[in-house]
């Protein structure tokens, strides 16, 4: 992924970036407030937002009311006990591959921008 840093990986949220990615897909990784109140952003602009978070539950983690709203919000997909394994792209970001934890199962969506939210 390190070469694909600010060529649609991005460490961090960029909300400066959120109106150029009208109708693009976008993922966001991490379970923190962060990451939610990103995806919810990134939901107004883009065309799919995948929430991708390690832990099997956002509730330790991340506010009761955000999680209620990111449940609302048609163009968010909110995947945990899954993990980001694989970026690739020719020069800038196109997919994204996730994996679920012990089962194996890999899924590779597309993707313009990704968003790692994770730690503070």
């Amino acid at each position: 992924m390190e070469e694909l840093v600010g060529a649609g990986v991005f460490y961090g949220t960029a909300l400066t970036e959120a109106p150029a990615l009208r109708g693009e897909d976008v993922v966001v990784v991490g379970a923190g407030n962060s990451a939610g109140q990103a995806a919810r952003h990134l939901s107004r602009f883009a065309r799919q937002v995948t929430l991708v978070a390690r832990s099997q539950s956002l509730a330790e983690s991340m506010s009761e009311y955000l999680i209620g709203e990111l449940g609302t919000l048609e163009n968010v997909t909110v995947r945990v006990g899954t993990g980001v394994v694989d970026a690739a792209g020719a020069g800038r970001l196109e997919r994204v591959t996730l994996a679920v934890a012990g089962s194996g199962d890999r899924q590779t969506v597309p993707a313009t921008a990704l968003f790692v939210l994770i730690g503070g």
